[in-house]
């Protein structure tokens, strides 16, 4: 951390107006400082709304974690004013993951709504929060590419219903190594939303974080999983 932390304000003495910089040096200096770090954050926001809003997700998240509230919900809705995720956004692999970032704002929107006893206002953000975190089917990267395939998140949304309903046909079909199903009896799963989608497609890799739900012999674990997926001659599937 603390080399992280030196490199990071070395890059930042040279270059003190890069935006990507800027993110990457006052997250990491946030614990140590967070009032210098608060302030290089806001600075980035303010002068690139209109970039990385994965940073500045994180940067709300921060607040939110230490107590700030009324700046956090500032920082959010942020991203959810200055960031689209519809037909017209040019999809890359910058912009393919927008749309669940955006729904993570919504839901940490409803979280201060809520927080706030402003319950209807709060259902109606999560209910939007959904909308953007149920899993894109085409996958309009690849289609970028000549590639016709579902998106590698929504490989992961059969991959899971596969293992729910115990379907091994469609489990050798959407894992790139066969010989590794395994299913182990009476283990449910449910996808309860998306939250990150990172696409290389000159390495034909992929990976995506999901908030998954698992039942396993009467106990519940609730939490992120990622899962890392390859482009075949198959489409995207699954590599363990």
């Amino acid at each position: 951390h603390e080399e992280a932390l030196e490199s990071f304000e070395k890059a930042y003495r040279l270059e003190p107006k890069n935006v990507q910089i800027m993110y990457e040096y006052g997250l990491v200096l946030y614990e140590k400082d967070p009032q210098r770090a608060e302030k290089i954050l806001e600075d980035a926001v303010k002068w690139a709304p209109y970039v990385l809003p994965d940073k500045q997700l994180q940067f709300a998240d921060l607040l939110y974690k230490h107590g700030k509230i009324d700046e956090a919900q500032k920082v959010l809705e942020n991203i959810t004013e200055n960031f689209a995720a519809g037909e017209k956004v040019r999809y890359s692999e910058f912009t393919v993951s927008y749309r669940y970032v955006i729904g993570r704002a919504y839901e940490y929107l409803g979280d201060i709504a809520s927080r706030k006893g402003e319950l209807e206002k709060a259902e109606k953000l999560y209910q939007k929060a959904h909308e953007f975190e149920c899993p894109r089917y085409k996958d309009q990267l690849a289609k970028i590419w000549g590639i016709d395939t579902p998106a590698p998140e929504w490989i992961v949304f059969q991959l899971i219903d596969a293992v729910n309903v115990g379907d091994t046909l469609t489990l050798r079909r959407i894992i790139a190594d066969s010989a590794m199903v395994r299913l182990s009896e009476g283990l449910e799963m449910y996808l309860e939303g998306i939250m990150d989608v990172k696409v290389n497609m000159i390495e034909g890799k992929a990976s995506v974080d999901a908030l998954v739900m698992k039942v396993y012999k009467g106990e519940v674990y609730d939490g992120f999983q990622m899962f890392n997926l390859v482009l075949t001659d198959k489409g995207w599937q699954v590599k363990f």
